[in-house]
């Protein structure tokens, strides 16, 4: 019988490219930048899909489509899907 795969190490949603799946596992930064996430829905457990990489990049979650500098994407820790 086959083992599960290992769970995926977070990274920085900064690093995620275009096509890119993910789901935030943490938020670490200032407060103003974590309570800003969580008012537009992210937050541990969202499952996200980035449109556009870079700076801003562009993430889509449920039907809802925003972007976010660099700052904040390097704020949101992510496991790839």
């Amino acid at each position: 019988m086959n083992a599960p795969p290992p769970p995926a190490s977070p990274v920085r949603a900064a690093s995620l490219s275009r096509g890119d799946r993910a789901r935030v596992s943490a938020i670490e930064g200032r407060a103003a930048i974590v309570e800003r996430l969580a008012a537009v829905g992210l937050v541990p457990g969202t499952h996200l899909v980035v449109v556009r990489g870079g700076s801003p990049m562009a993430i889509a979650v449920g039907a809802s489509r925003f972007g976010i500098g660099r700052e904040w994407a390097e704020a949101l820790l992510v496991e790839r899907r």
